[in-house]
């Protein structure tokens, strides 16, 4: 092998930097390459990859069979999370289906079961009045609502419902917790 002149060494050095640079220059290249950002809009209207999504309502629906044998229609239960504390909610039940019925519905504060302290009523009874309902719930957490026919008629229907859940502030909707359940909601609630 014959020594290499200068100049050919240069060649060499010249082409291995020139093939480092392109490999390096590609990496470079397509860090800058335009990137489509998902569009989200945020609470105030502005349009942008980085806007926080703010979920004020949460929709639940279902149905209740007829169980018969004066049992009534059973008792639903969804959950959803409220992110902080004083935070207004307006309730709504609408009967989509089947029927005739009025539903009662409850509204629990975190950690409470069915059969504990109904926020709507402040005792253990079904609220079974107008509707949509008003209230300002103190704390964050996760709360829970019944829906279920009115305990002052065990022969009811069944019946499909929609409720829904409009806040002041954002909110969580969560899953239900109860399908068809035992009624809890004691009778003697407002309405």
């Amino acid at each position: 092998m014959a020594p290499m002149r200068s100049t050919e060494q240069v060649d060499t050095v010249r082409r291995k930097l020139l093939r480092s640079s392109m490999v390096a220059g590609g990496f470079l290249a397509a860090g800058h390459l335009p990137y489509a950002k998902p569009a989200v809009k945020s609470f105030f209207g502005v349009r942008g990859a980085w806007a926080q999504v703010s979920i004020f309502s949460a929709q639940f629906t279902g149905s209740l069979p007829d169980q018969g044998g004066g049992l009534g229609t059973g008792q639903d239960a969804w959950t959803f999370t409220t992110t902080m504390p004083n935070t207004q909610l307006t309730i709504n039940v609408m009967v989509t289906g089947g029927g005739p019925t009025t539903p009662e519905i409850g509204l629990f504060a975190p950690g409470v079961m069915t059969t504990g302290i109904n926020l709507l009523t402040g005792t253990g009874g079904g609220y079974n009045g107008a509707v949509p309902v008003v209230i300002m719930v103190a704390a964050a957490g996760v709360y829970t609502l019944a829906v279920e026919d009115s305990t002052s008629n065990a022969f009811q229907n069944a019946f499909s419902y929609k409720l829904d859940v409009v806040a002041s502030l954002p909110i969580v909707p969560g899953s239900k917790l109860i399908t068809s359940g035992p009624e809890t909601l004691a009778p003697g609630g407002s309405g």
